[in-house]
């Protein structure tokens, strides 16, 4: 019989490889697509974005090599087409595609138009340019900004809303019943950040420098950047400037953080959430935040980045059903085994609770770019089956041209609303998931949607469109299927007024 040092011993020895198993099968990120610049587009930019389109499959875009669109279906195969002359105009679709509420996927190029940029709209794999930025001189009253970087999202009145990185950029608005310009507003500094549509039914966006006075709404270019809230028509404000050096009375103990480059996202719980590439007072340099902010203006940080984490978030975050925020960090890490750190996919709870890297990126040695990736600065997408889809700027290949990669979560299916958060009755909103080629059922909270053509209903497996029904209540909304299938938004759908009071959008 051992004696019980030598069981302990043993134990410790099991444990370890346990733990360390463990480790191994939460730190994997499958990689799907390693990227080649000779034969395709490689090189995902900053908050490069992947939409899921109305077929269930992911699109997106590649700025590098030759510069490309992509769809990956799931389960199938990567299947890249390099863009042809759009109009006459070269493309450079640098930061990714959105999903249009008409089922359009929207897109911005950096070149083209005289060198000014473009908006692009990619139908039947077809693209097609909607709007041409003219580039005239700033003191021009129609003047809307130059080079977008970030694709467009299209509004509830079916228009089109984005910014502009060149001319110290602009946030505008482009009719798409003309595609003609609407409107447009100067920020401190470029952005490179898509908009976000909140339920309150104002756009909110990032400036990663300067400052927009919340009273006056005058810009100025000092300042560590922020958030902005534009209306719809156009009103633009400052809505939270993030300072460095203030810790709010130590509700912040290490400062606001600073610098945001991606977007904001809309929490389950309403909040707003974001990153910021710079820390604040005591922390590592460009180590990071993430940082809640409420519709009434409320911010708090909850998470300090550290180098263990991985640092210097610059793309955005989403939210998963199990109610964690996931998103990429574009450097540090611990990969261990003498691999050279090249960023996380992290995951927190709202609250700052359990905070963690669930897979880490790196190169195999400062030689051997090989490996899972290396410097993620793209937004991931949490497709509708419950795994999480992204890309990483670097590494994956001998050139380091970036991979596309998946994680799976364990989370179940679920739905989710195109472009909005928030609707009156009798408007129509594209939902998409899956199974819906089974419907039986849709309520919007407690109220019944008929199942009919006059109701705006249309569907296939993968897409359906449909409107808020009269007297509809804020809630999820839940789709039921005839196999006894039921899925949710794991968010709250928001209905500002009901019947009779709300006859027509204002």
């Amino acid at each position: 019989m051992k004696d019980p040092k030598t069981l302990r011993s043993m134990m410790i020895v099991l444990v370890a490889i346990a733990v360390a198993a463990l480790a191994q099968a939460q730190t994997t990120a499958t990689v799907l697509h390693r990227f080649n610049c000779n034969s395709e587009g490689c090189d995902p930019g900053p908050s490069d974005l992947i939409a899921q389109s109305t077929d269930g499959n992911l699109y997106g875009t590649l700025p590098g090599g030759k510069s490309s669109w992509f769809e990956f279906p799931i389960g199938g195969s990567f299947q890249t087409t390099v863009f042809p002359s759009v109009n006459t105009h070269n493309v450079s679709a640098n930061a990714g595609l959105t999903l249009g509420i008409n089922g359009n996927l929207y897109g911005g190029s950096f070149v083209g138009s005289a060198g000014f940029g473009f908006l692009f709209k990619l139908v039947n794999g077809t693209p097609s340019s909607i709007y041409q930025f003219a580039g005239t001189l700033q003191t021009d009253p129609f003047f809307n900004g130059a080079n977008p970087m970030a694709p467009p999202i299209q509004g509830p009145d079916g228009n089109l809303y984005g910014v502009t990185s060149g001319s110290n950029g602009y946030v505008y608005q482009i009719l798409t019943a003309t595609n003609s310009y609407g409107w447009s507003q100067k920020l401190p500094s470029a952005s490179s950040a898509p908009l976000l549509l909140a339920s309150d039914g104002n756009l909110y966006g990032t400036f990663p420098n300067g400052f927009i006075d919340p009273v006056t709404c005058a810009i100025s270019p000092g300042g560590a950047g922020g958030v902005f809230r534009v209306t719809l028509a156009g009103n633009l404000c400052g809505f939270y400037n993030i300072d460095p050096s203030q810790n709010d009375n130590g509700l912040n103990p290490d400062g606001e953080g600073g610098n945001p480059q991606g977007p904001v996202m809309q929490g389950n719980d309403g909040n707003l959430y974001g990153t910021a590439k710079n820390a604040g007072l005591s922390m590592q340099s460009s180590a990071g935040v993430i940082f809640r902010l409420t519709l009434t203006g409320q911010y708090k940080v909850i998470h300090y980045f550290q180098d263990s984490d991985g640092t210097a978030p610059m793309g955005g975050i989403v939210q998963g059903s199990d109610n964690y925020l996931y998103l990429l960090t574009s450097a540090g890490g611990q990969p261990g085994g003498g691999k050279m750190g090249g960023g996380t996919l992290f995951k927190v709870q709202t609250d700052g609770g359990n905070p963690g890297p669930v897979a880490w990126f790196y190169h195999n040695s400062s030689t051997d770019f090989s490996g899972p990736g290396f410097a993620p600065i793209s937004t991931p997408v949490l497709h509708t089956s419950g795994t999480i889809y992204g890309m990483t700027s670097g590494g994956g290949t001998v050139d380091d041209a970036g991979v596309l990669f998946s994680y799976n979560t364990g989370m179940t299916p679920f739905i989710s609303v195109v472009g909005v958060r928030s609707g009156r009755p009798g408007d129509r909103v594209g939902i998409i998931g899956q199974g819906f080629d089974k419907v039986i059922g849709i309520k919007f909270g407690g109220t019944s949607v008929p199942l009919t053509k006059a109701n705006g209903f249309i569907f296939s497996d993968t897409y359906m469109t449909t409107t808020v029904p009269p007297f509809a209540t804020a809630g999820p909304i839940t789709v039921t299927e005839s196999d006894g299938s039921v899925y949710t938004t794991p968010y709250n759908f928001f209905v500002p007024c009901t019947m009779p009071v709300c006859l027509r959008r204002p």
